[in-house]
């Protein structure tokens, strides 16, 4: 059990894919992911040791797996107002198989807190975690991936903030501080880490939602996650800027 959070707090998590207790199986920790060689055994388990595309949708997808870990970290800072603080080391990852899909499960291993201190600006305690969060955890990812794939940095970074945009609009929509954290986290100059040009990734990939081709509102992305490669149908999601530009056509209309 966690020390920092407390039972109830911990079974939110959990629903973000936190265990309570260290994997009994094999496990990895996250600094292994930050490494060229475990990062190429994990994309050859997951079917990515064909051509180019193909290792390139298991990098996606990868990272889909590990921005649960931005997700529990979000989820802490904007529900529980503390912060978790912990080396990549200590951090176990843990693979299950659910329906055919292998997931990652994650346990933080004695995390310390940075509880929210009203006395300061929250803006400047929020930047402070992000900057902890992605220059520690998963940019070290997001780097082996560039370099050992080659994979566009903006598919990483849209697949990270897919699931911030839902954290925030849908589970955390009725939080008190939810709102003022969201709009802080898309604020244009909010966070502008290397390799994005000066860029707010999750101001880059936030618009209002629109009506896709099959007449649901949903918020279409601005780069494919190429997921549809490692399905045998083929399928795209139904937020695929291919689907929707491939559905517009289909019914006449012009995407100007």
């Amino acid at each position: 059990m966690y020390e920092g959070w407390t039972k109830e707090e911990v079974e939110e998590l959990k629903k973000f894919r936190l265990i309570d207790r260290i994997p009994a199986s094999a496990a990895f920790h996250l600094s292994d992911f930050h490494t060229s060689r475990h990062v190429r055994e994990r994309i050859a388990t997951t079917g990515g040791s064909g051509r180019i595309l193909e290792r390139q949708a298991a990098a996606s997808i990868l990272v889909k797996r590990l921005s649960f870990l931005a997700v529990i970290y979000f989820h802490s800072m904007t529900a529980f107002n503390r912060r978790p603080i912990l080396d990549a080391e200590k951090i176990y990852v843990a693979e299950h198989e659910k329906e055919g899909l292998r997931l990652l499960d994650f346990y933080f291993d004695q995390p310390s807190m940075m509880p929210y201190d009203e006395t300061i600006d929250r803006s400047i305690w929020l930047k402070e975690g992000w900057e902890y969060l992605f220059h520690e955890w998963l940019m070290p990812v997001f780097d082996v991936l560039k370099e050992e794939v080659r994979i566009s940095e903006y598919i990483l970074w849209e697949n990270t903030a897919v699931y911030l945009y839902w954290l925030y609009e849908t589970v955390l929509e009725d939080r008190p501080q939810a709102l003022q954290d969201f709009e802080e986290l898309i604020h244009p100059g909010a966070f502008q880490p290397n390799g994005m040009k000066g860029i707010n990734p999750f101001n880059k990939f936030y618009f209002p939602k629109s009506l896709n081709g099959d007449g649901k509102e949903v918020r279409m992305r601005k780069t494919c996650c190429l997921s549809y490669l490692s399905d045998e149908k083929g399928t795209r999601c139904q937020t695929c800027p291919l689907f929707c530009h491939n559905r517009n056509l289909e019914r006449g209309e012009s995407l100007g």
